[in-house]
């Protein structure tokens, strides 16, 4: 499993070497996302960062070429509910991977 694939190129790597490859794009919406990030505050400044400024940052070109890959993408997981909701759909996504690779569970 990888995390935070921001490049095509990364993809186009991915896809090339491993037949296999799954891509799964995680997303939330932007209210959602600027809650929990000021809410967590794990690095300096988050608790003060601003919806505007989190849709600034969103605006650079590793996070614009991320929402690219997103229409590559093989399966899609909204993170803007709970983590009981997250769980679920994770948990389909995974039945979803293991039927696609014929994979017993």
């Amino acid at each position: 499993m990888l995390d935070g694939i921001r490049y095509l190129r990364d993809n186009d790597l991915l896809v090339r070497e491993f037949p296999s490859y799954v891509q799964v794009h995680v997303y939330a919406d932007i209210a959602v996302r600027h809650r929990r990030i000021v809410t967590r505050g794990e690095k300096p400044g988050e608790a003060l960062l601003t919806t505007n400024e989190l849709i600034d940052q969103d605006l650079l070109p590793g996070e614009l070429e991320s929402e690219n890959l997103a229409a590559l993408t093989d399966l899609i997981i909204d993170n803007s509910d709970s983590v009981a909701r997250l769980n679920v759909n994770v948990s389909m996504m995974l039945a979803a991977v293991r039927y696609r690779l014929n994979v017993a569970p």
